[in-house]
């Protein structure tokens, strides 16, 4: 008999408040009295906050029978459960039961890919806490900052409430969840605190597993437990893990063509700088733009390793290396690709006639108060999916359609059924593995997104300006 997968959900509003619907979740011998297709439930342990009992069910007029364990944590009233035995070779996922008005609202729910994020600043940490708590005024956010800072400090890595569903074009349903690493990158600032940034980050990836999730797509700052050490740390947490550094690096590539092509310009008479080339993402973008720039600028702290990069690109490759961001601001074209708590470029600063592709999460580069036309600054790294996710207000993206590259690297390898750490170490991505992804992601829909600049789109009349203006003379002094 060939193998089936089944896509299993159920959710149930209550009347009830959320501790007495938990003690429904609890009593699981009376699941068959209101879930029609179990057929029968017997509870064979219970001790402590374990439960194991055999589970006869029938779907679609298939019989189905397993033996399943149970971890009940009542703090965050949430079931754990996984098959020990029976006709599955993999069944796990969770009960929650969260608030839902003046009631409560059951869940049960197997997802496939969890998506690891964190606030980029103490800003958006509260508009995440907006969206999870509307009644909350807003001005008490500043009002007790040092405070509501410290408690978000303590509070554990966690799951948030809204699913993230994906109809296939075959007919599956795929389920993921968003889940927030509490820590914010402008605190990581001593040994002790990044150990306690990568702790949180381990918590969520253990969250996610929790879950079901079978591959976790790493975003911004968390993308530092895929580093040196990635491999082990998905075999010691037993799921796949992703930076999504593969889809991010081909997907601004792509941005950084689509801008040039629009502005008829030629990298073969352009100085390129990459801003943060000793980093996975800048090094793969420094290995793709070296053969095709008139010029191209290494630009980051550790100097031996843009020697080291230096060494691997062509030898008839113009190639500089530079350690002072400002050096950077000799390029015509600039792919700003750095893991900076700030932004480390300033718009302001930028020479007549520049265009920039900003990668970084948090932001490389923090835009003038005053309107620049004659320099162009684009969001890079983007995709466009072919179809919403409502997660705006933690991506800050201009639409629900567009998403970053390492989100959609997971999701696109959990619609592929290729459940594997695809982008993980350092310094392994390759110009294949970009190309391969980027084809992948195609294959479902997925394209590079639109050019943005912050959430306004770049239109003609914004490429037509900027010729314009670059073209003229700086205004003297």
């Amino acid at each position: 008999m060939p193998n089936t997968t089944y896509e299993i959900a159920m959710s149930r509003q209550l009347s009830r408040p959320t501790a007495t619907a938990f003690k429904v979740v609890e009593d699981i011998e009376r699941f068959p009295e209101f879930m029609p297709n179990v057929n029968s439930l017997t509870l064979l342990e219970a001790e402590g906050n374990r439960k194991v009992a055999a589970w006869d069910i029938t779907i679609d007029d298939a019989p189905l029978s397993w033996i399943e364990e149970g971890i009940y944590d009542k703090q965050n009233l949430i079931v754990h459960f996984r098959a020990l035995e029976g006709v599955f070779d993999r069944f796990d996922g969770y009960w929650q039961v969260i608030r839902d008005g003046e009631g409560s609202r059951v869940t049960f729910e197997l997802i496939d890919f969890a998506l690891l994020g964190h606030p980029a600043s103490y800003e958006h940490l509260g508009d995440i806490f907006l969206h999870s708590r509307p009644d909350f005024n807003p001005e008490k956010l500043t009002k007790y900052r040092a405070t509501l800072e410290k408690i978000f400090e303590w509070t554990p890595s966690y799951a948030s409430q809204d699913p993230l569903c994906i109809s296939l074009a075959d007919g599956r349903q795929l389920s993921g969840r968003l889940i927030f690493c509490n820590f914010l990158p402008e605190i990581i600032s001593s040994p002790r605190k990044m150990l306690a940034a990568y702790q949180k980050i381990r918590d969520g990836c253990n969250v996610a597993k929790d879950l079901g999730a079978k591959v976790v797509g790493l975003g911004g700052f968390t993308s530092i437990v895929g580093g040196t050490q990635g491999e082990r740390e998905s075999e010691e947490l037993g799921i796949a893990i992703t930076s999504g550094n593969s889809l991010t690096a081909a997907l601004a590539l792509e941005q950084v063509d689509m801008l040039l092509s629009r502005l008829d310009w030629d990298l073969s008479s352009r100085t390129v700088a990459v801003v943060g080339a000793s980093g996975d993402i800048g090094r793969a973008c420094a290995m793709a733009l070296a053969p095709r720039a008139r010029q191209l600028l290494l630009v980051a702290r550790n100097r031996a390793k843009l020697e080291e990069i230096r060494c691997a690109l062509p030898e008839n490759a113009e190639i500089q290396v530079c350690t002072e961001i400002q050096d950077a601001t000799y390029a015509s074209v600039i792919v700003a690709a750095t893991s900076a708590s700030q932004p480390i470029l300033s718009e302001a600063a930028l020479r007549r006639g520049t265009v920039v592709c900003d990668v970084g999460y948090p932001k490389n580069l923090s835009y003038s108060p005053d309107p620049r036309p004659e320099v162009l600054t684009i969001s890079g790294g983007l995709a466009k999916m072919p179809f919403a996710l409502d997660i705006t207000y933690y991506t800050q993206l201009p639409d629900p359609t567009i998403m970053y590259g390492c989100f959609s690297e997971a999701m696109v390898l959990a619609m592929s059924n290729r459940y594997e750490s695809y982008s993980i170490g350092q310094g392994r991505i390759t110009q294949e593995k970009m190309e391969r992804i980027l084809a992948l992601a195609r294959e479902h829909g997925f394209q590079p997104a639109p050019l943005f600049h912050g959430k306004t789109p770049v239109t003609d009349e914004t490429l037509s300006t900027f010729l314009q203006k670059a073209a003229q003379k700086a205004p003297s002094l």
